[in-house]
């Protein structure tokens, strides 16, 4: 097998070799193909660039600079040339084209969009052109056709695009002779390279494998073994020095027998006199060993005195200690087993806290010994726990104790030593060590082990006073909250997360109020037992025992981690507030007390950027808010009044929902064709019955932040369709009402769900219901919307974009629309007379509709002037103050729909 391998490995070498020198020739061949090819593509190219620009020129001139010349043009070098030429516009539309349905067409093979950079820098570009036609691709040269061929800098008004793909092929036809002598030249290098390395490498394998088989002999042990000699080279010299080498090895094995025998007489002579002095040494060494072991044994026991001493500097808790003893003790006491129980005082039974094994069979038995109920187990743990002595079995053997054994014998414990854990004279406790051999703990070891036993008994005291300490440190001792101290830091660790991410925090200071008056009348047991209760409810009700703290008597400090609107953090106290103000707290069998509070609050950077100051300003705002007579009061002012004022605002609205104060106005939209009436748009109002009408910019924002507005969208919805059914009842010419809906209701997955349930009680409902929606609120989620507006057009109710030119939205998506009406925004109807640009973005958006068979309404129409350029540019209707304002509905009735003359076309809109 080694001779096998070696001459493989040596062919493999060689072989690989010359392999490798083939390889690079390969690369050398492709690299001349790949250089030669790319030479191919330069010189199309630029044949390419050449005619394009020829063209271009040509082609180039305001007086032929016309779709007609040029489509003569490129019919004429098509017939010549079989060439495929297409002139496009700066709109990269096609002017000119063989084929001729591509005419007007947007040009859209190139996928890098490279004629229309060609169109806006001037340069000459190239691209492949992949299309059903061409599944492969063809090549085309791209270059920008001037106003006038006279002057290089006129403005560029196209492009001339030209197929080039029949010049490179022509010019790799040319050449490819050259590719194929080229590649064969390659080939045949790499064949003579590796037929050369094969018979060199076959010669070579030959002559080593007679040096090895030679080597073969000499390893077992035939010295004569030599290697014949044919060359003068490198071999033949490792030849010569093989045969040296064996000659030398022979001299030396003849000296190596002589040698052994004279030393076999010496050592034999030698055996003889050290045996007599043997046995005498047999005698003290056992002596010794006896006492080096019981000196290791208290080395061990020290070990372990030492480790555990340095654990009880260091170790901080109860679980750890424990665990670390009984570790130490095996590891550098080197026992089978080391076990720590603790006494239960309520039940009189031990309990196994800590304990590190050599052997797992160690802590089954253990088990066995706690769940043994025999007077032998009970002898034990009276002697243990009772008196408070030690006890040692030296032998397991000969005491029988089948409680420490269990039921399996463990052979690797041989011995036990039990030593209770004492503090100020009670038992708290048992240090249980098993060692491998029987006789291991002596009296002066255990004396050892007991001090080692006292040492975790004070270690364990220590702790539990240092935890009573911590405690007392950082507690409030009749709730268990956090105290001033411990508040602080942990107010100062969630200060430092929430700039780290960005966001406030508030701080707030509770005062439970009239406390010190249950105190009095009641007593100090009630007061604290109020306490108590208080501290229990605020964990359960507002975030967390970590959240909270008793700062002193009556005073709780609660931590917000995290404040995104200052909104959100008035309605959590109020809420908070009030859910604890409805809690009755039970004192007693017959005392039932309901608490109020009073709160200042401080906020996170802008109320303070550390952990006193934040607590010192929230204490300032309590006690303005008590001074003052609020509920609660922020530390900045004017966000205090502005909370404030918006939570009014948003109680008067419930209120105003609740005594039906919001009422329909209606302003109509007329023809500008005929000049009559064709829908009309409602209007939510608030009837505030202190101060009249309120102007819907005030309330229409707080309605969307509360969620007000689902209730009142479905009121107006409701409304409408109610007006809208009793004008049809009445006989009136009744028009359609449309209502605007709010970006809260769209999202709502259950919108269209209503709208259904609202026009489901009378099926001429949805004839008389529109639908407008903002441009901008359409774009927010175009898939759901789209999906939504399907559902209502299902439903019979016709849609309107209102503000149509504020959402950037695409010409794709607003095809894709399920609409009937566009609005144009009111801003862009008063520019429309300011300046021709203003003009002009109104008659686009109009012929924009009108392609897509919209229906096309102008709003804020004010003026004549206004009126007559939409007439002019075919604006289908109009709605502004020229006609009319918005009216109550009584009025609108009278006014417009009791009027024969009236024509009644479409519809109305709410505006939400």
């Amino acid at each position: 097998m080694v001779e096998k391998a070696t001459l493989v490995s040596v062919r493999l070498k060689l072989s690989a070799a010359f392999l490798a020198a083939s390889l690079i020739i390969a690369g050398f061949v492709i690299g001349a193909v790949r250089m030669q090819l790319d030479a191919i593509e330069s010189a199309a190219l630029l044949e390419a660039e050449h005619f394009a620009n020829v063209v271009a020129y040509a082609s180039t001139d305001d007086a032929l600079l016309k779709p007609e010349f040029l489509q003569r043009y490129v019919d004429g070098l098509h017939a010549l040339q079989g060439r495929d030429l297409v002139f496009v516009d700066v709109g990269k539309k096609g002017i000119a084209d063989v084929d001729k349905p591509d005419i007007g067409v947007v040009f859209h093979e190139d996928n890098g969009n490279e004629v229309g950079q060609t169109i806006r820098d001037g340069r000459v570009r190239t691209f492949i052109e992949r299309s059903l036609q061409y599944p492969k691709g063809i090549k085309q040269i791209v270059v920008p056709l001037r106003a006038s061929r006279a002057n290089i800098g006129s403005p560029i008004v196209g492009a001339a695009i030209v197929e080039y793909t029949d010049i490179y092929d022509r010019l790799r036809v040319a050449n490819q002779k050259n590719l194929y002598l080229l590649g064969a030249f390659g080939i045949a290098c790499m064949l003579l390279i590796m037929i050369v390395g094969l018979t060199i490498a076959a010669r070579m394998a030959g002559r080593i494998k007679g040096l090895q088989e030679a080597a073969d002999i000499l390893a077992d042990g035939n010295y004569e073994a030599k290697v014949a000699i044919t060359s003068r080279d490198e071999l033949g010299r490792l030849g010569r020095a093989f045969n040296t080498m064996a000659d030398a090895l022979k001299g030396n094995r003849d000296e190596l027998l002589e040698y052994g025998r004279k030393l076999e007489d010496r050592v034999k002579s030698r055996t003889e006199e050290l045996t007599h002095s043997n046995t005498q040494l047999r005698v003290e060494a056992e002596e010794r060993a006896k006492a080096v072991s019981s000196i290791l044994r208290l080395n061990r026991v020290y070990a372990v005195l030492s480790g555990i001493n340095t654990l009880i500097v260091r170790v901080r808790d109860r679980d750890e200690l424990f665990k670390e003893a009984c570790r130490i003790s095996v590891e550098a006491g080197e026992f089978v087993a080391a076990d720590i129980l603790i006494l239960d005082p309520g039940s009189a039974r031990e309990t196994l806290v800590a304990s590190h094994y050599v052997d797992a069979r160690s802590g089954a038995a253990l088990r066995a010994f706690l769940d043994d109920a025999s007077p032998q187990a009970r002898k034990f743990r009276e002697r243990i726990y009772e008196q408070g002595e030690p006890l040692v079995f030296n032998d397991l053997d000969r005491d029988l104790l089948p409680e420490l054994l269990g039921r399996d014998r463990v052979a690797t414990a041989r011995a036990v030593c039990a030593l209770p854990l004492m503090i100020e004279g009670r038992t708290i406790g048992a240090l249980l060590l098993r060692a491998r051999e029987a006789g291991f703990f002596d009296a002066e070891e255990v004396k050892l082990l007991t001090e080692l036993a006292g040492d975790i008994a004070f270690a364990v005291d220590t702790i539990e006073k240092r935890e009573r300490l911590d405690y007392l440190a950082y507690y409030d001792q009749l709730t268990g909250l956090a105290n001033r101290h411990l508040f602080l830091e942990r107010m100062a660790q969630y200060k430092r997360s929430a700039a780290a991410a960005g966001h406030k925090l508030a701080v707030m200071l509770i005062d439970l109020e009239r406390f010190k008056s249950i105190n009095d009348s009641l007593g100090r047991a009630a007061g604290d037992t109020l306490l108590k209760a208080v501290a229990d409810w605020l964990t359960r009700n507002v975030g967390g025992a970590e959240l909270l703290a008793r700062l002193d008597a009556d005073h709780f400090a609660l931590i917000v981690p995290e404040v995104r609107q200052r909104d959100d953090l008035s309605r959590l106290i109020e809420s908070k507030r009030q859910a604890l103000l409805d809690h009755p707290f039970r004192l007693s069998e017959d005392s039932l007390l309901r608490v109020s509070v009073k709160a200042g609050v401080a906020v996170f950077p802008d109320d303070g950027t550390d952990a006193d100051t934040l607590l010192r300003n929230a204490e300032a705002a309590l006690k303005q808010a008590k001074r003052r007579g609020d509920r609660y009061l922020f530390h900045a002012q004017d966000m205090t009044a502005a909370t404030a004022g918006k939570l009014t605002l948003e109680n008067q609205l419930r209120l105003a929902l609740e005594r039906d104060e919001f009422v329909l106005h209606y302003q109509p939209k007329v023809s500008l064709t005929t000049g009559k009436l064709t829908s009309a748009e409602a209007l939510i109002r608030w009837n505030d019955l202190r101060t009249g009408l309120v102007p819907p910019g005030r309330f229409i924002p707080v309605l969307e932040e509360t969620g007000l507005i689902h209730e009142v969208g479905r009121w107006a919805l409701k409304k409408a369709v109610d007006d809208y059914l009793r004008w049809r009842t009445a006989g009136l010419p009744a028009v359609r009402i449309a209502v605007n809906v709010s970006s809260v209701q769209l999202r709502s997955r259950s919108f269209v769900d209503e709208v259904g349930r609202v026009i489901g009680i009378d099926g001429r409902a949805a004839g008389g219901l529109e639908l407008e929606i903002t441009e901008s609120l359409i774009m927010e989620d175009v898939g759901h919307n789209i999906e939504s507006l399907h559902a209502l057009r299902a439903l019979g109710i016709t849609i309107a974009i209102d503000d149509f030119g504020t959402g950037f939205s695409s010409l794709a998506y607003l095809a894709k629309l399920p609409v009937d009406t566009i609005k144009i925004d009111r801003s862009f109807v008063t520019d429309m007379i300011s300046g021709p640009q203003g003009l002009a973005l109104v008659q686009t958006i109009i012929k924009l509709g009108h392609s897509l068979n919209l229906k096309v309404v102008a709003e804020g129409v004010e003026t004549e002037e206004q009126s007559r350029l939409l007439r002019l540019m075919s604006c289908d209707e109009m709605q502004g103050f020229l006609f009319s304002k918005p009216l109550p509905a009584d009025v609108f009735e009278t006014k417009f729909l009791s009027q024969p003359s009236a024509d009644i076309e479409g519809g109305a809109s709410a505006l939400i």
